[in-house]
């Protein structure tokens, strides 16, 4: 087993662990061996430190993710990072690999540096890589066995590998989606009451109340039961992004222009990530669009190259080849630019969207009704009673629409709440439109204010679907007349 005491316990400082100056032996390449080893095992000891001290705050497909407060590193380790150019700053993320395959940590290390150059650092351009700091296999000490079994619930190895990278502020793209759904659907709940749920919590609430579906176990094989599970989660991701599109929501454009910058510079420098799902798209800020203003308000980054390969030659040409492995099958890069482009799409706002489907509802209703003899009776009575009191084919303009809300509303408040009686009511008021009497907009600001003078909340609801349906079927009529 490898000594576990600190540089300074063995007598070698940090700073003579990286000089030959400092250190005398007989021979220079006695000399250099030896430093090498010492080196080797101050970094053993680096890397299980780090491991020890850091804290788990998420698991993914290639590793666990741990958070480590350079802090609690003493001033020996942090001197030693210093002499040997390893730039920990202060606060870093540490990725712990589940040992799927000998050297999966090392080969990760080495194309999420090459990731990271190629990408740059723009965060105005581009999904930025977070940057790798520092890649370790290490035999582990009992303390540190029991550590990764506790982490990753699977009996651990003799040997470990870890990837230090600079910690992400933020949140994933699938908790963000996640929570706005749930907040949106749950208005009783506070945003404060769900910081720091995981996906699988936000899914088990969101789930119901959107129609997720369960993957049935049908496949046969590795592959087919691999295609149904992709089925069912894009059709969950489909209905999740289809109802926040109904709410209104809508996600920041440029995430996804920056987002998709990314993934050519990597492609055109043969890498394939392969892995660019929801969860490896960090974001840090506001992820809202704001129409109102070009400038960022948010940083993304592309994150976890556990999947990631290189290729030569064309990507377009081998794209189907790069995304199989046997009976793998990998993430294609480009679907969840093409996913998410319904949210990031600016649409009608949420009033607007109440107005057209109240609107159509309503001339639905109305289709239907008008063909009913009795129906039409009514509205008729009422126009007759109308043109009696101030002439034939007169305007109702100002006092007068509140009259008519009064003797055809106020009157019969519980009966209006029916069906056919509520649809005679605005087959009335349509009517006016139609023949010119009255436009919509006085007749919207009148319902406006009278809204506010009633007190029971089902007649308040009723009435406001009626001032946006007037106001939808008004628009429509205005321009069939510039027709």
């Amino acid at each position: 087993m490898i000594n576990r005491r600190s540089p300074e316990q063995k007598g070698v400082t940090p700073a003579s662990v990286g000089s030959t100056d400092t250190v005398k032996h007989q021979g220079d390449a006695e000399t250099s061996r030896e430093e090498r080893e010492e080196i080797e095992r101050a970094l053993d000891l680096l890397a299980e430190t780090m491991f020890l001290k850091a804290s788990k705050v998420n698991e993914g497909n290639n590793g666990v993710i741990l958070f480590l407060n350079v802090e609690l590193l003493d001033a020996g380790m942090k001197k030693f990072c210093e002499e040997h150019d390893i730039d920990l700053g202060n606060e870093k993320a540490v990725k712990v690999m589940k040992l799927y395959r000998s050297g999966a940590g090392k080969e990760e290390f080495r194309l999420h540096k090459k990731a990271f150059q190629v990408v740059g650092n723009d965060p105005d351009s581009v999904a930025l890589i977070p940057r790798p700091v520092f890649y370790r296999d290490f035999e582990l000490s009992e303390a540190a066995r029991e550590r990764v079994s506790e982490v990753t619930g699977k009996a651990s190895a003799e040997r470990a590998e870890i990837i230090v990278m600079d910690f992400v502020q933020g949140e994933d793209l699938a908790e963000v989606l996640l929570k706005e759904a749930l907040l949106r659907r749950r208005p009783d709940i506070h945003a404060d009451e769900i910081q720091g749920w995981t996906v699988e919590q936000l899914q088990q609430e969101v789930g119901p109340m959107i129609g997720y579906k369960m993957p049935g176990g049908k496949g046969k094989t590795v592959e087919e039961r691999e295609v149904e599970r992709e089925r069912i989660e894009e059709e969950n991701a489909a209905r999740l992004y289809d109802y926040l599109s109904k709410q209104g929501f809508v996600l920041d454009p440029s995430i996804l222009t920056r987002l998709n910058r990314t993934l050519t510079r990597l492609h055109e420098a043969g890498i394939v990530h392969r892995d660019a799902h929801e969860r490896n798209i960090m974001i840090s800020g506001d992820y809202n669009h704001n129409p109102a203003s070009d400038e960022r308000h948010n940083t993304v980054y592309l994150i976890d190259f556990g999947g990631a390969m290189e290729f030569t030659g064309s990507y377009r040409s081998q794209v189907v080849e790069l995304y199989r492995d046997h009976e793998r099958r990998y993430y294609q890069d480009e679907k969840v630019v093409r996913k998410l482009e319904v949210l990031a799409r600016p649409s009608e706002s949420s009033r607007e969207r109440h107005v057209r489907e109240d609107g159509e509802a309503l001339m639905t209703l109305l289709s239907s009704k008008r063909r009913n003899k009795g129906f039409a009776e009514k509205r008729n009575v009422w126009l007759e009673r109308h043109d009696a009191k101030h002439g034939e084919g007169a305007a109702i303009e100002g006092g007068r629409v509140t009259a008519v809300l009064y003797d055809h509303f106020f009157k019969q408040e519980e009966d209006v709440m029916k069906d056919f009686a509520l649809a005679t009511f605005a087959d009335y008021l349509v009517t006016f439109i139609e023949q010119g009497r009255a436009s919509s907009a006085e007749i919207t600001s009148a319902l406006e204010q009278k809204i506010d003078q009633v007190s029971a909340l089902h007649v308040r609801t009723k009435l406001s679907e009626l001032r946006r349906a007037i106001e939808f079927i008004g628009r429509t009529y205005d321009q069939h007349q510039d027709e």
